[in-house]
């Protein structure tokens, strides 16, 4: 079993590094916990990449599982360049007019793929509920990584 408060209630300064796993209750609620990390993580045009099934998001993120730590200090949350994957990525529908910046509000199952076994739905909205991003994959999860690629400062 996945103790989540050590991941989310971090007591030392470290890089994050955390993967979906497999299907049913625990993907759900894995996704459900990464949106958290992804909370107001920021992302230009630029910093997405789509390449052979693989969307990689470079993401500047304020670090919310350190924030225990920061919270009767300097009141700032640390930042970090993190790297969101998302995988086995069969479509992929943008927006229309995709924002020069893309803050983003959560990330959640879509309706149509939930608890299906032959595709899966994921969906980043921005903050603003103005714009999306939605993935299918033609399987019933699909995997998503979070890792930080400097420490957070």
């Amino acid at each position: 079993m996945v103790d989540f408060g050590k991941f989310f209630h971090k007591t030392t300064m470290e890089r994050l590094s955390f993967q979906t796993r497999g299907i049913g209750g625990n993907y759900r609620h894995d996704i459900v916990f990464i949106s958290s990390y992804l909370h107001d993580a920021t992302f230009s045009r630029d910093d997405f990449v789509l390449k052979d099934g693989v969307i990689d998001i470079v993401v500047n993120r304020a670090c919310w599982e350190l924030y225990r730590m920061h919270e009767k200090t300097t009141h700032l949350l640390p930042a970090s360049h993190s790297r969101l994957r998302i995988s086995d990525v069969w479509r992929i529908k943008l927006p229309h007019r995709m924002p020069k910046e893309f803050m983003i509000g959560q990330i959640y199952l879509g309706p149509k793929g939930f608890d299906r076994d032959d595709f899966c739905d994921l969906v980043i909205i921005s903050q603003d509920l103005k714009s999306k991003v939605k993935v299918r994959a033609k399987q019933s999860a699909i995997p998503v990584s979070l890792e930080d690629l400097d420490d957070p400062t």
